[in-house]
C-alpha cells in the first residue's frame, strides 16, 4: 500500500446548472470530495485532492 497523494485538475466546458451567476464566479468547496469548484461563466474549474 503506497500514500500516494494525487493533485487533479478538471476543466469542464459546460453551462452551469441552475442556481449559480451566469458570467459570475461562484466557488463551492465539498467537504466529501475534498474537492474545490470554481465556476467562470460557462467554464467550471474543479480541483481535488485524492489519497490513493
Amino acid at each position: 500500500m503506497t500514500n500516494e497523494r494525487r493533485l487533479q485538475f478538471n476543466i469542464i466546458a459546460d453551462v452551469p446548472p441552475p442556481g449559480y451567476i451566469a458570467f459570475g464566479v461562484m466557488a463551492h468547496w465539498s467537504a466529501e470530495k475534498r474537492s474545490l469548484e470554481l465556476i467562470l461563466g460557462r467554464i467550471r474549474l474543479s480541483v481535488g485532492w485524492f489519497r490513493l
